[in-house]
């Protein structure tokens, strides 16, 4: 690794050389506690990153470094469109560092600091990608603490006047059962602005914590500032008063939004909203009655990368005012301590053109498309493929045998809604058990939500779905039945599952062994290979969406009581069940690609830990399981950190179960008992 010398020799660290300012000067994106953040090319391949770098004074320090891998590890597996990929980590001359997805658009901070406050739609989309992106990190079992406006960047689409929002800076990122508002020194970090009341009263942290900080990161956005000046003192008196910071919204904001913020502002934890996943409701609801009340904005907002350094005239004339470039120096603006600050150049905003641009099957650009009170076109999806974006190839047209279906009739003319189901699709739809009312007969039916349904290339990418979900053989994967059309909702009609969660046999068991969970693991196993070779690489494999269905029961709802039978006994008692997995159509318009065998080691691990994976974990060499041999858990740490790829999932378990010298014949008798079943 090189330093910089005389003459402005070149800084590298590894692969990666700093990129310069016309003065010479090192691209210093940000600095934080731990170290640096520079603009760098990578030497061979020309492609450029954000190269996080510890201080050289801190290299030695043994918690640093944990820290820091620790950091590293997370980021490594958090795959989602809205979170900046981590791209490599290595050490040089005894310095960590890693690189990172470079975002050109900016941060929110300097967002907002350029052009004052933002238009209440355009929040509600940042919000919508923002709350995606946190809520796929607690899915995954850890907690952010350190959200804040300058940890959320834009990236620009690439040949499109467009911009996707990224979440970075994972410094303070903590493991969700082991969460708390202190770090092991207790030593408070963070940036108090944002903090919730539990964390300061250093209390046991949960999803409720990001969720404060998003409100208030969403109020500086609509203000362009907070109402409490950056005082210590005045902001830690304010959080533990108990008092609301929603009741200082200015009453120009519209209610719905208000009422939002307000909810997820309350110092009170049981009264606060519990999870991102119910504040992307919310902000579908906001975003609804914006458009009834005429405050939805006319079109998308658009952003347009500017070259470095240049400055646009700033006008107040227009609804969308000029965002000029801004570039952080060497060492000025450095962030709060423990912080790590967003990195890349501001963009502009140009005035709201008249109409919306076509949003990427990919990507969720900002703003996504606009949530219409009218029902969408009673007619077809463009029979013309629209232009996927620049360098991805044209998806293969579906089965015309799984096309959209057509009905000149209401919903509620064909289907009666029996109960909702809660976090099924996620934002893909609300998830009803439904009744057909010609036959009687239970179904699955999501209501996709109408900005959704009004995007070809959205409707597209889940017709592509449909169609591989269609061709999973066995009986594992949930296949969908039809795409229909209604005058007032596109729907997606899947068969009704019932069962006893997997999650639900985890809380009651805490954790199994490889043997108790062999019928688990080997069907799902299966499930995940099955699904593979059809071409369909998104299944939805969170604990509280795999169910254990028991055909014995003849189709019938499981009760309480049933329920409590069956975990009293052992697992080898059970009567024969089936494994049902579900697709994750949410993955048709967020462009999420996901490696199924590192999921289901990721599920394993949760299923013989009780615990989802932890950041310690993400190494291969830490995250150890009590109920497994030194070799297993190496094998399970490379599979889950990427290390080594498999092709299948079965060739995994059968790998474990082998290292574990366990017999091969329960494996077989498992094997029978699922063919019975």
């Amino acid at each position: 690794m090189s330093r910089e010398g005389p003459g402005h020799s070149p800084i590298r660290f590894g692969k990666y050389e700093v990129a310069r300012h016309a003065d010479g000067k090192p691209m210093l994106l940000g600095s934080g506690s731990t170290g640096n953040t520079y603009k760098a090319v990578h030497a061979l391949l020309g492609t450029t990153v954000a190269l996080k770098v510890v201080h050289e004074n801190l290299a030695g320090d043994p918690e640093v470094k944990q820290r820091f891998l620790n950091e590293a590890r997370a980021i490594a597996c958090l795959k989602h469109p809205h979170i900046a990929q981590m791209v490599d980590c290595d050490e040089a001359d005894g310095v960590l560092f890693y690189a990172m997805e470079f975002c050109d658009g900016g941060d929110l901070e300097k967002l907002a600091a350029s052009r004052g406050p933002l238009p209440e739609e355009t929040v509600l989309h940042l919000a919508r990608q923002a709350a995606r992106a946190l809520a796929h990190v607690h899915d995954q079992g850890y907690l952010h603490r350190d959200l804040k406006p300058s940890n959320l960047m834009l990236a620009m689409v690439p040949g499109k006047e467009e911009a996707n929002l990224k979440l970075i800076d994972f410094g303070l990122v903590k493991n969700l059962h082991q969460a708390s508002g202190l770090t092991q020194r207790g030593q408070f970090r963070g940036t108090l602005l944002y903090t919730s009341p539990e964390q300061l009263r250093e209390q046991t942290l949960d999803e409720r914590a990001d969720v404060f900080a998003l409100g208030v990161t969403l109020w500086f956005l609509l203000e362009g500032k907070l109402p409490l000046k950056n005082n210590s003192e005045e902001v830690t008196k304010q959080r533990l008063s108990g008092k609301n910071l929603g009741t200082l919204l200015p009453k120009r904001i519209h209610p719905a939004v208000r009422a939002l913020l307000t909810e997820m502002m309350q110092p009170e934890l049981k009264r606060r909203v519990r999870n991102m996943h119910i504040v992307l409701t919310g902000i579908d609801e906001c975003l609804v009655q914006m458009h009834r009340t005429g405050r939805a904005l006319v079109g998308s907002p658009r952003f347009e990368k500017l070259p470095e350094g240049s400055a646009p005239a700033r006008s107040r004339a227009t609804t969308a005012p000029h965002l000029g470039t801004t570039t952080r120096a060497a060492g000025a603006t450095a962030s709060r301590r423990g912080a790590a600050p967003g990195h890349g150049t501001a963009g502009t905003m140009p005035p709201i053109p008249p109409s919306s641009t076509q949003t990427p099957a990919n990507a969720t650009p900002v703003p996504a498309a606009h949530v219409n009170a009218a029902p969408p076109p009673q007619t077809a999806p463009d029979a013309r493929p629209p232009r996927p974006p620049a360098g991805a190839e044209a998806r293969p047209a579906p089965s015309p045998k799984m096309g959209i279906r057509v009905i000149q009739q209401p919903l509620a003319a064909k289907f009666d809604m029996v109960e909702e189901r809660e976090d099924a699709h996620g934002d893909l739809g609300r998830t009803f058990y439904a009744r057909r009312s010609s036959t009687g007969d239970m179904v699955q039916l999501t209501q996709i939500q109408r900005s959704l349904a009004a995007d070809s290339q959205v409707v597209r990418g889940l017709e592509e779905m449909v169609v591989q979900a269609s061709r999973c053989d066995g009986v594992y994967v949930v296949r969908p039945n039809s795409l229909i059309k209604f005058t007032d909702h596109l729907v997606l009609i899947e068969e009704m599952v019932d069962g006893l969660s997997l999650l639900t046999v985890l809380k009651a068991r805490q954790k199994l062994n490889l043997l108790e969970a062999a019928s688990v693991l080997y069907q799902l196993a299966d499930a995940c290979d099955l699904a593979m070779s059809a071409g369909l690489n998104s299944l939805d494999l969170a604990a509280h969406r795999l169910t254990l269905q028991f055909p014995h029961m003849m189709g019938a709802r499981i009760s309480g009581r049933e329920a409590q039978k069956l975990l009293s006994l052992p697992a080898n008692q059970w009567p024969p069940f089936i494994l049902r997995v579900e697709p994750d159509y949410e993955a048709a318009f967020m462009g999420m690609e996901t490696d199924l065998p590192c999921r289901f080691a990721r599920l394993l691990y949760h299923i013989l830990s009780g615990l989802p994976v932890p950041a310690a974990a993400m190494g291969g060499r830490a995250g150890y399981i009590s109920g497994l041999g030194e070799e297993a858990n190496r094998l399970l740490g490379k599979v889950i950190s990427g290390e080594l790829l498999l092709p299948d999932c079965a060739s995994l378990l059968m790998r474990l179960w082998q290292m574990e010298s366990l017999p091969a014949q329960a494996l077989t008798a498992h094997r029978n008992r699922t063919r019975h079943a």
